[in-house]
Parts: structure tokens; sequence; C-alpha cells
């Protein structure tokens, strides 16, 4: 009598263009309904130079919010999504309850998925398969998922990650009928036995790698590339916690393929771009740069600063009553909910010929939110630093670099009152604990130290070991995130004393 992993298809036989198709959509639901927009602010902050210095820089801080859901009819307050969950099925050997967490949480997504959003299964250990086509979660396709969920047992032999990863992005990309959203939840406890090739990934991937064995690096590159994000968890009892966390945002993206847009006058040019993960484009003689800021979920907040510089015969382009226009700031967007584009200004901004300083010091009134800003750059830029010196086994500067760095930040007088920077500062304290070793580094330090860095680097909330900081975590509007610092900025530059703004002037 054959097994039963002899009596499955090889995973090119499953058909993958057997979604269900999506449900009608009444054209007149949205007649009549105000688009809520992202709200876009821009704050100029001006660095004062010595009066003789031929050029001046100006940083811009960009702030960009998400409305919240309740700003939203009942009926449109959640677009619908196509999500596929790809799980690790393979035997886990620090814990023999693992797959009860995965059903749980499974089911916990199946009974949080509307009627007109779809769900797909796929499972993986030495090869992968689809447990459950894409199908939606009306009645009937709820019993049938959670039916599939629970049929789904422990394997032995190695798991193979990256197949498992293919088959829920073919499933995505072949699909018959696209919803406006989708996305892959990836959940791994094993060792990579085959490499993820280097690929474009079309859908955001929310890797959540579970215990000390997993494959840090290769869960968060996948992550990474793909926009998504990278959670690690010290156990599986954290899973449905977690993914209850990550499913919050899911189904509340509000807008996508979010690009903001700055753009400048001549002769003044752009400099530099602080957009963190996020790709910026600068085209134009570096007149405008764009920057692709990705899906927002509701009421959450991101954060960018652009570097100007401005040559002093730029009040000569004034518009006649001494004012010279300079920074024009704009973002365009797909609003999920209500299914428009949508194309936010921000007023002009136009600094003031008759100044000396070239803005009024009422401008000014949020600089500790620019200088925590660059100081978790600098934090995020210090992490990575120290992270390749424990992957070449230099346990010794690493410890220094983090020591460092808290020491840094905790004399910042504005770190106490900001939620950004408290963050911060409990991640390096935390991450400083887990890199005693090179042992204690590769067992948890490295997943860890990943996690912080795409939260960081992608503005989110994410999930941590066993610990899941309430205040910060679970607001997602609270999480900031900042470029990795310039190359050129060294070792030497974190001691004890400096300030933000010695190092905004003397980077270059």
């Amino acid at each position: 009598m054959a097994s039963s992993s002899q009596q499955e298809p090889h995973p090119s036989l499953y058909p993958y263009n057997d979604d269900d198709p999506l449900p009608a959509v009444d054209d007149e639901s949205n007649d009549g309904d105000e688009v809520q927009q992202v709200r876009i602010e821009a704050i100029p902050h001006y660095l004062d130079l010595d009066a003789s210095a031929s050029i001046s820089s100006l940083y811009v801080l960009i702030k960009l919010v998400a409305p919240p859901m309740s700003e939203f009819r009942q009926e449109l307050r959640h677009a619908p999504i196509d999500l596929v969950i790809v799980l690790d099925s393979s035997q886990c050997r620090y814990d023999d309850s693992y797959m009860v967490h995965i059903k749980d949480a499974l089911h916990f997504v199946i009974q949080n998925l509307d009627p007109f959003d779809r769900l797909s299964i796929v499972s993986f250990a030495n090869r992968a398969r689809i447990i459950f086509p894409l199908r939606e979660m009306n009645g009937s396709g709820r019993k049938l998922a959670a039916a599939a969920a629970e049929s789904i047992v422990v394997k032995g032999g190695s798991a193979n990650l990256a197949d498992g990863l293919k088959q829920g992005i073919r499933v995505l990309e072949e699909r018959r009928d696209n919803n406006q959203f989708a996305s892959i939840i990836l959940l791994s406890h094993a060792p990579q036995a085959s490499p993820i090739r280097d690929k474009h990934f079309q859908f955001p991937i929310h890797a959540f790698g579970i215990g000390g064995d997993h494959d840090a690096v290769a869960m968060h590159a996948a992550s990474d590339k793909s926009k998504g994000s990278y959670t690690f968890l010290e156990s599986y009892a954290r899973v449905l916690g977690a993914i209850s966390s990550c499913m919050g945002g899911l189904l509340s993206v509000v807008a996508q393929d979010l690009r903001v847009t700055a753009v400048v006058t001549s002769p003044v040019e752009i400099k530099e771009a602080y957009a963190g993960g996020f790709e910026g484009i600068k085209s134009g003689k570096n007149h405008q740069v764009t920057i692709c800021a990705g899906d927002f979920y509701a009421d959450q907040k991101k954060e960018f600063v652009v570097r100007i510089a401005i040559p002093p015969q730029f009040c000569e382009y004034n518009d006649g009553f001494g004012k010279a226009p300079v920074v024009n700031v704009v973002c365009l967007y797909n609003d999920l909910v209500s299914q428009f584009s949508v194309l936010v200004n921000c007023p002009l901004l136009e600094l003031d010929q008759a100044t000396t300083t070239y803005l009024p010091d009422e401008e000014f009134l949020h600089g500790n939110e620019i200088h925590a800003f660059f100081a978790c750059l600098i934090c995020t830029h210090r992490i990575e630093l120290a992270r390749s010196y424990l992957e070449e086994g230099n346990v010794r500067n690493a410890k220094a670099i983090i020591s460092k760095t808290i020491r840094f930040l905790s004399s910042l007088s504005f770190a106490d009152c900001d939620d950004r920077c408290r963050w911060a500062l409990a991640s390096l304290r935390d991450i400083r604990r887990r890199i005693g070793s090179l042992e204690k580094y590769k067992a948890r330090g490295r997943a860890y130290m990943l996690a912080t860095l795409s939260s960081l680097k992608f503005q989110r909330a994410t999930t941590r070991g066993d610990r899941i900081p309430i205040a910060f975590t679970m607001r997602e509007k609270a999480s900031d995130e900042y470029d990795a610092a310039p190359k050129k900025m060294k070792d030497s530059f974190i001691t004890d004393g400096n300030c933000i703004g010695d190092w905004m002037i003397s980077k270059d």
C-alpha cells in the first residue's frame, strides 16, 4: 500500500488558478462618499551655519498619518484581502505541542476574515503542498478551511522553506482574479536547507521565525525585500498573539503604494533623503525625490527627512512679496477602502527673504521631533554595524558599540519624552544582554537584532522574543523608522556629549 506522501502529486502539478471568483461589487456603493485622506505635514528645520558659509542646509521633516478606521463607513472599513499562510510542518525538536499553537492561529485567522476575503494555506516539510486553495471565507469556505487546518500533520525530515515560499507566491501570482490587497504570512522554526533565490517579491511577506534554530537571515531577507516584516518569537506560545497583531494591521490597510514626492525650485538642490528601508528615487538634476512609502495601516504614522542645500542667491527667485518658494511636497496613493486614487498636497514651503535665519522661531516648535528622528537613525546604523562585527566573530567591538549607543541615547534631554527613543533604548539594552557571547548571539541575539532592524527600517511595530511592549508595539502609529546613517559616519562619532545638531552639520 502506497504511503500518503507517495500519493501526493508533485507541487508543479497543483493548479494555481483555481481560486474562487471574486464576489460582485456594487459600483454605486461608494457614490457620494468623501475620501478620507492621509494627512501630510512638512516641517522645516534650519541649521544655522556661520555667516560666511556659501550654502546652508534645510532639513524638512515629512510626516504622514493615515486616517483611523472610524472615519470610514462601516461597510467600507475593510479592504478585501487575498492572504496565503505558508507554515512549517516539519518536526520541531524543542516543542512537541507546536502544531497546536499553529492550528489555534489558523483558526483565529479563519474566524476574523470576512466573506469577501480569500485564504489559502501552504504547508512545507521536505517539500511543499497546498493544503487549502484560495477560497472565499464565507460560511462554507470557513468550514472547509477549518477542516484543512485540522488535517495538517507533523512530518519528519528537513524543512524546505524556499519551496514553501515559492508555492505561496505562485498561489498569488497565478490567480484568475485579484483582490485589491494581497499578502503572505510565513511561519518557520527550522534551519534553511536550500537557498531562497534572490528575486523581486511582488507581495509583502510577514515572516515569523520561531525559536533559536530558524534561519533568521533568510527570513529577514525575504521580508526586507518584499517590504514586509520580520518577527522573532522565542516560542510557539507567542504565535497566536503575534499573528493577531499582524492581522490587525492587514485588515486595516487604507492606503496602498503611497509615494511621497518633494520638489525644490532652482537653484535649491536636494542632497539626501532619509527613508529607512523604503526606496528613494532622485530625478530632475537633484530637484526632485520620490520616496516609495508602501502600504499604510489605519492610524499609522511614518516620517521621512529630506535635506536640501540653499545657496545665497535663492532669494533672487522670490514672488515679489519677499518670499521664495523652496519645497513642494505631495503624496499619491491608492485608497483601498474607497477604491479611489488620491493626491494630497502639502502647503508650499516658502522662505522669507527678509530674515537672516531664513525661518522664524515659531517654525522650530517641533525641533525635538527631528532630533528624535536622527537619534533613532543613528541607533539603526549602530545596530547594523554591531551585527556586522558579530558576524565576523568580534563580540568585544559589537558590545562596545551598543554600550556607547545606549549612553548616547540616554544623554539626550528629550529621550524620556519620546516613544521612539524610549523603545529604541529598551531594545538596545535587550540586545546587549543577548550578545554576551558569540553562542548567545547565534542562539537568540541575531534574530532579535534583525527583528529590531525590521521594525526601525519599515516603521512597523513588532513582537520580539517573549516580550510584547504594549506601549509601543501595539500602537502602530508610535513606531517610526529611519534610514541607516551615512557610511562615512565612523565608530568614533558616538561619544558621550556629542549632540545631534553637530552631526547634522558636520557629517559631510
